[in-house]
């Protein structure tokens, strides 16, 4: 059973993890890592600004929905990423260990200090998501299958 970790749970990661556990089912195990509980649909923000919606009715609980599909959750903010230990340390210090890692970050996210530290090892586990960076999900799918079977 391998253990394939989304980081960031936005237009990205929400359908990343949704698709990869749709694909590898239930023997492996999907976990979501984000920094908020609730997901907030960026684009209706004007919305909000001028009164046309109420910021709960663009935001939905991320933990709620995940586990409809047998996808974990755990929110935590994300400080660094050790490649050579396949593990995720949080700001708490807390450690998320991971067989595969997708990183779902949007453009505010905090990317860039990782870039750095990514090495090869990373890459050849790791799926980068970003809205200015895509990636065309189907195939980091077709990678994770590939590399799991």
């Amino acid at each position: 059973m391998a253990k394939i970790v989304v980081l960031g749970a936005g237009t990205g990661g929400m359908p990343a993890a949704y698709e990869i556990k749709h694909l590898l089912g239930q023997e492996h195990q999907v976990l979501m890592v984000n920094e908020r509980e609730n997901f907030r649909f960026i684009p209706s923000n004007p919305w909000v600004a001028v009164g046309w919606r109420e910021p709960d009715a663009i935001s939905i609980p991320i933990a709620k929905h995940l586990a409809k599909k047998h996808i974990d959750f755990i929110c935590a903010f994300v400080t660094k990423i050790d490649a050579d230990n396949n593990q995720l340390i949080t700001a708490e210090h807390d450690v998320i260990d991971y067989d595969y890692l997708v990183i779902a970050s949007d453009s505010n996210w905090h990317l860039i200090q990782f870039l750095g530290h990514i090495q090869s090892t990373l890459l050849s586990r790791c799926a980068l998501l970003n809205m200015h960076c895509p990636v065309k999900i189907i195939s980091m799918h077709s990678l994770l299958i590939q590399s799991l079977y």
